[in-house]
């Protein structure tokens, strides 16, 4: 059992190491990326992204979490060929279906940019954005065989590599071609998504062919008949698939939805679509910054409370549960005191767009709720509770949507009124997931720990950051004082942490540290 712990845990330290580096390199992208695009630029750009959702749900999450669940099932010493036989199954139904998907989409592409995503000058990009589909399924595949055998570095190089050609690649054709055409500047970003794709599927079947294909096979196992892999893959892919692109789908209704209903409020085409662009891409990277540490918790909170299930230590997953919802508490909560009194003077000095307190406000609302359904979401997928968590997540995305619906047209809400829908949609999807998690481990969470005492030292974090902030602005460069502040701010917040009686990395340590199973008799 300890070889399996520290499988684990080797694993997701890759992963998460993975993801961090992912966060930054993804948060110094969307800076360029608005600043070289603008907020119309952007804004048609996000329009254009629900179709790559949608597809990627449809043609590849049901695939993908087959290829991992089966794999994972399998010893590359003993089940050589198993491995390569589903991930030929896997290749050949994601290509059956892309070829029904993407036809039809290069085919009416006009009609769909015009009459389904809302905006004519989306349609140029989807042929672009089908290949880039094409090339991420082969991706993905090879990305979830290698997961399952446990090889993780071999994922945590390609999603690097990714990131990384796409900034480059996006930077290098906006700078080249530059253009006032939002149109041009959105489909330029789709050709830099599809150029990012290349090496990374050269790196994954290189890797493959190495790992897999030339593996030497010790003891073979026998080689499971073709048909009854098949319809393995198939009783796990169909429902996978079912509720990705429900999820999905209602999720990109409100990205698509919200240009149109700000139109209805009043705005016009350009500044419904810029309002798309500022929200998705300035206001919200901004505020999500501390999910760089929120989002590496998430990675290993799946794999260690699954790992303390399999050991039959419940006391244990209680406390990686109480441990981990406290914990964003412990991160999100001040952060956004600290980010708050900064958010303005930052999205003027990083996007060159300035952005009212009260805008930021509502929206650090929703990006808290967003903290804890993510975090509850990756707890019930320890739990083994997927289904459980979509049900939630349909119906506080359809909350969300009606919402949008209504409120967004209203003149005097406007924008406010999509921020008061992804604020219901996070305050009830959290809401029941914690009922769930609660009524399946009976873990009670507290009010005090978990709540009260980090919105106190948020409350504190704000008054010294907008304190410290102004003192130093007025004497020193502004960067200078930003980065002064934050520093100061975090300082200030050890001390808080202190004297609240919470040794930080000792109890970080005990969401990821497994503890002794104990005979107890729980009351």
């Amino acid at each position: 059992m300890q070889i399996n712990r520290n499988s684990v845990l080797y694993n997701a330290s890759v992963m998460t190491f993975a993801g961090f580096l992912l966060q930054i390199i993804g948060f110094i992208y969307r800076i360029y990326l608005s600043r070289m695009a603008g907020p119309e630029g952007l804004g048609i750009y996000r329009l254009i992204l629900p179709v790559h959702s949608v597809s990627i749900s449809l043609a590849i999450s049901g695939v993908r979490m087959a290829a991992t669940s089966l794999s994972a099932e399998m010893n590359l010493k003993r089940d050589k060929m198993a491995v390569r036989m589903l991930t030929r199954i896997c290749i050949l139904i994601f290509l059956g279906i892309f070829v029904c998907m993407a036809l039809p989409v290069i085919t009416f592409r006009e009609g769909i940019g015009l009459h389904v995503l809302g905006d004519a000058r989306t349609g140029p990009a989807l042929p672009i954005m089908m290949a880039c589909i094409l090339l991420t399924g082969f991706e993905l595949i090879l990305e979830s065989i290698f997961l399952g055998l446990k090889k993780t570095k071999f994922t945590a190089v390609s999603n690097v590599l990714e990131q990384l050609t796409q900034m480059g690649a996006v930077i290098w054709l906006l700078s080249a071609l530059r253009t006032e055409d939002c149109g041009l500047t959105a489909t330029l970003i789709c050709v830099a998504m599809v150029i990012s794709e290349v090496p990374v599927v050269t790196w994954l079947g290189i890797s493959y062919k190495r790992v897999v294909l030339a593996a030497a096979q010790e003891n073979p196992n026998p080689t499971p008949e073709k048909c009854s892999l098949l319809a393995r893959v198939r009783n796990i892919a169909i429902p996978v698939t079912f509720s990705g692109v429900a999820t999905t789908l209602l999720s990109s209704a409100g990205t698509v939805l919200l240009p149109q209903r700000l139109m209805v409020a009043g705005l016009s085409d350009k500044e419904a679509i810029g309002q798309l662009g500022i929200i998705s891409g300035m206001a919200l990277p901004l505020l999500t910054f501390p999910s760089l540490f929120l989002n590496a918790l998430s990675t290993v909170l799946v794999p260690t409370i699954s790992h303390s299930i399999s050991c039959g230590n419940r006391q244990d997953t209680k406390r990686k549960i109480r441990k981990a919802i406290q914990a964003v508490s412990l991160i999100g909560l001040p952060a956004m005191g600290v980010l708050l009194p900064l958010a303005p003077d930052l999205s003027v000095l990083l996007y060159d767009q300035t952005l009212s307190k009260k805008y930021l406000a509502l929206l650090a609302v929703s990006v808290i709720f967003l903290y804890y359904q993510n975090i509850t979401i990756s707890i019930l997928n320890g739990l083994e509770l997927q289904k459980q968590a979509m049900i939630n997540v349909i119906t506080g995305e359809g909350v969300e949507l009606c919402l949008i619906y209504l409120l967004a047209a209203l003149p005097q809400l406007h924008i406010y009124g999509y921020i008061a829908g992804t604020i219901s949609c996070g305050v009830l999807i959290t809401f029941f997931n914690l009922r769930l998690i609660r009524k399946r481990t009976g873990v009670k969470i507290g009010i005090k720990k978990t709540v009260a005492m980090p919105l106190l030292a948020a409350g504190i974090l704000g008054l010294f950051s907008n304190m410290i902030y102004r003192s130093l602005a007025s004497r020193a460069d502004q960067i200078l004082a930003i980065v002064s502040t934050i520093l100061l701010c975090i300082l200030i917040y050890f001390i808080l942490l202190l004297i609240m009686g919470i040794r930080p990395i000792r109890y970080f340590k005990g969401v990821l540290v497994q503890t002794p199973s104990k005979p107890q008799i729980e009351s």
